[in-house]
């Protein structure tokens, strides 16, 4: 999903997902044409939903997403579903305390700054090896989000 087109490429096969023998899913960002975050996950016996789990998780660009990790949102749906999908979250502590590693952030609202873009939807990441306070704005814009499927 590309953040200047209006609608994205979505193969048709995933419909069919139990039907693949999925082993990995990877979710990687990309900012021009190269990978700048990625999370890869044992999708062994999961379903078109339920692969982005934190304890399915076997590698990632930060050090502290493991399967072990703590994390008070780590959900597709995300927090704020409608706001925020693709969330993979620290902790909350009020919007100046916030700390996490990657969101999409699909349509204004959610009322931190870190929710108001100029356009969307916006693919943020912590551009540090772990959680980074999203307030700080400091965190990366991906052009391209990705999600590749291993069989």
């Amino acid at each position: 999903m590309e953040r200047s087109l209006s609608s994205h490429y979505r193969d048709p096969g995933v419909d069919n997902w139990s039907n693949h023998n999925i082993k990995y899913v990877k979710l990687a960002l990309y900012e021009g044409r190269s990978e700048v975050a990625y999370v890869v996950f044992n999708a062994v016996g999961s379903s078109i939903t339920d692969w982005f789990q934190s304890t399915r998780v076997i590698a990632s660009s930060w050090s502290d997403v493991t399967a072990r990790g703590t994390y008070n949102v780590f959900s597709i749906t995300g927090h704020l579903s409608h706001l925020r999908r693709f969330h993979i979250n620290k902790s909350y502590g009020g919007c100046s305390n916030d700390k996490g590693y990657m969101v999409v952030s699909d349509i204004k609202g959610g009322g931190c700054q870190w929710d108001s873009h100029p356009i969307y939807p916006q693919f943020l990441y912590s551009k540090i090896n772990s959680a980074d306070n999203w307030e700080k704005l400091m965190f990366g814009r991906a052009d391209i989000l990705a999600i590749f499927v291993y069989i």
